[in-house]
């Protein structure tokens, strides 16, 4: 054993020494000094004794000693490759949604030929990432399992900061799930089914529960009676708003000489009334004359 390889596991013995050592370790180039930096592994020997315990699955080669300077060797090795080297953590969220998204086009049909059986654990796990989950609940549904309705159901009853639209939705694929293909849901979700259908805050989402505990909790005679006991709840008169204000329409005063209608003469106001004067007094003279009195015009 070499003198690097016996200081490196006296140190490691010593947790101190051991913090001191890899402190000056990182910031230390052994290029920089003209340090000549050696591998203690021996290729072929390894090689040799992975092929004598091939058979023998449960036993691993460790080589000896596995320091601080191998497993630089060897990162300096791997990252040589652009391909290993760690992603940014943003990409790796970005090719998550376009893959969840792939398989979502996958089983809703608009990519076909393909068979996504596979992808069944993947798909319900990403139901619980705020990010995937829109894209995931589509494809999830397409699932004839009780395994599929059932995570649906858990995130339709999850309220612990997921959105509640995203609830609603899987309310709606759990209702959806449930008359395709039968219920599947245990009987240990029922009573959580039960509460949400009173307590939950939101009016629409109160709704698919009841829907939901009317598919799977609610019995012939329990319908009945409930219908039996229902009162509807009386909604006060609207108000109703004042009318406004009409000012009154101002008086039209007459025209002195209104316009005669097409084809007739005016006739002026003297006139008419001469006009209707003799008339008047022919009708008092005729019954005069009816009468034996004796008149004149």
């Amino acid at each position: 054993m070499k003198l690097i390889e016996r200081f490196e596991v006296d140190v490691a013995k010593a947790k101190g020494a051991q913090e001191k050592y890899d402190f000056f370790r990182m910031r230390i180039d052994a290029a920089d000094l003209g340090l000549t930096v050696e591998t203690f592994r021996d290729p072929v020997l390894e090689g040799k004794l992975t092929r004598t315990l091939s058979g023998y699955p449960a036993v691993k080669i460790i080589p000896e000693p596995y320091s601080r300077l191998a497993l630089e060797a060897e990162f300096k090795v791997l990252f040589a490759d652009p391909m290993m080297l760690p992603r940014d953590p943003a990409v790796k969220k970005a090719d998550a949604r376009a893959a969840i998204e792939f398989l979502r086009l996958m089983a809703i049909g608009e990519l076909p030929g393909y068979d996504i059986k596979s992808a069944d654990v993947e798909l319900r796990a990403a139901l619980a990432v705020p990010d995937l989950a829109p894209a995931a609940l589509d494809a999830v549904e397409r699932f004839k399992t009780g395994e599929a309705q059932l995570a649906l159901l858990n995130l339709a009853l999850s309220g612990e900061g997921k959105p509640l639209a995203l609830r609603i939705k899987a309310a709606d694929a759990v209702i959806r799930h449930i008359r395709a293909n039968g219920n599947a849901v245990p009987a240990t979700i029922v009573p959580a089914i039960r509460e949400q259908s009173t307590a939950e805050p939101s009016a629409e989402l109160r709704g698919k529960f009841l829907t939901l505990k009317g598919m799977i909790d609610t019995k012939p005679s329990e319908f009945v009676d409930g219908l039996k006991g229902y009162s509807p709840p009386i909604l006060p008169e609207p108000k109703k708003e004042p009318d406004p204000k009409k000012e009154p329409d101002p008086k039209k005063e007459p025209e002195p000489n209104p316009e005669p209608p097409p084809g007739k003469a005016a006739i002026p106001l003297d006139r008419g009334f001469s006009a209707r004067m003799r008339v008047i007094r022919r009708k008092s003279l005729r019954n005069r004359r009816s009468s034996g009195e004796p008149g004149r015009i």
